[in-house]
């Protein structure tokens, strides 16, 4: 007995439209953390550079300059992952 499958194999459709779904959305998630990736980078160089231009300036600075220094790069923290991975 032969098995009544479609000639135009309908099912093929539907799969080939959901790979390409998929692919769509893997290129959107690879395209936004690339550019959550750099964003991160830019703000960690920003951070380092404050940083360094405080410790070098420190002994130049008056009490309030530094809290003002300290508050700005903290501000510029998100969360503890960020602080970490400084």
């Amino acid at each position: 007995m032969k098995s009544r499958i479609p000639a135009d194999d309908s099912h093929a459709g539907p799969a080939q439209e959901e790979r390409r779904r998929l692919a769509t959305v893997h290129t959107r998630f690879a395209r936004t953390m690339a550019g959550i990736d750099a964003r991160l980078a830019h703000t960690k160089l920003d951070i380092q550079a404050q940083k360094s231009h405080m410790w070098e300036s420190r002994s130049e600075m008056d009490h309030l300059e530094k809290i003002a220094a300290r508050q700005s790069i903290e501000q510029q923290l998100p969360d503890a992952a960020i602080k970490r991975m400084l």
